[in-house]
């Protein structure tokens, strides 16, 4: 750790400028990680529920996410895809 008082004024305004810019992409990376994070805790959540699901209610949502007949159903985004995945084992 420096000694701040033994520094000058333009080395405390170039040090300070340098622990901002250190925090801001620490700040990024935690970011980063909580969304990942996120994404992960809603999986869970989503397995979790889905396997207190009846078989006549997983069939249900198959056909809500994937209606019989329609070509290319709209995006129902990254949870869409994960249950999807969770109804059909894979």
């Amino acid at each position: 750790m420096p000694n701040y008082e033994e520094m000058t004024n333009d080395e405390l305004r170039a040090e300070n400028v340098r622990l901002f810019e250190e925090r801001k992409a620490l700040k990024a990376e935690q970011m980063k990680i909580t969304a990942v994070l996120d994404k992960r805790i809603i999986a869970e959540n989503v397995s979790k529920k889905l396997e207190r699901l009846s078989d006549p209610e997983k069939a249900a949502l198959a056909q809500v996410l994937e209606p019989p007949g329609v070509e290319s159903p709209g995006k129902v985004g990254n949870l869409g895809d994960i249950i999807r995945k969770l109804i059909r084992g894979t």
